[in-house]
């Protein structure tokens, strides 16, 4: 087995471990650093295009292209399952307010009228 399967094939749950944990994760100074650092592989992808093809072939990927392919699949899997994680607890804080403003407008209704001498 190359070890780009390895990486590959354990990446899945280290992911599914992270979305899953994601609101214990306090000021979300892991999801900053891994941003900061992909955007800076980035760059030295863009600058040092060899060292990519380097990597790759000691990784068992026959071209550099292929590597950047498989990066940037994970990490599209990985910021989808985010987003999810995301527009989940959004949706909660809003039928949250939704229901204190119904209850809200129920009693505000229900209340009755002052009573005129």
């Amino acid at each position: 087995m190359k070890p780009i399967s390895i990486l590959l094939i354990l990446s899945m749950p280290a992911i599914a471990l992270v979305i899953r944990n994601y609101h214990a994760i306090t000021g979300k100074v892991a999801a900053r650093a891994l941003y900061v650092l992909f955007s800076v592989m980035v760059v030295v992808a863009v600058i040092f295009p060899d060292l990519t093809q380097r990597l790759a072939q000691g990784l068992g990927v026959g071209r550099g292209a292929d590597l950047i392919f498989y990066a940037t699949t994970m990490s599209l899997i990985a910021v989808s399952g985010l987003m999810v994680v995301k527009t989940k607890a959004i949706d909660n804080r809003f039928v949250l307010i939704v229901r204190a403003q119904a209850l809200k407008d129920f009693e505000q209704t229900m209340r009755p009228p002052p009573v005129e001498d």
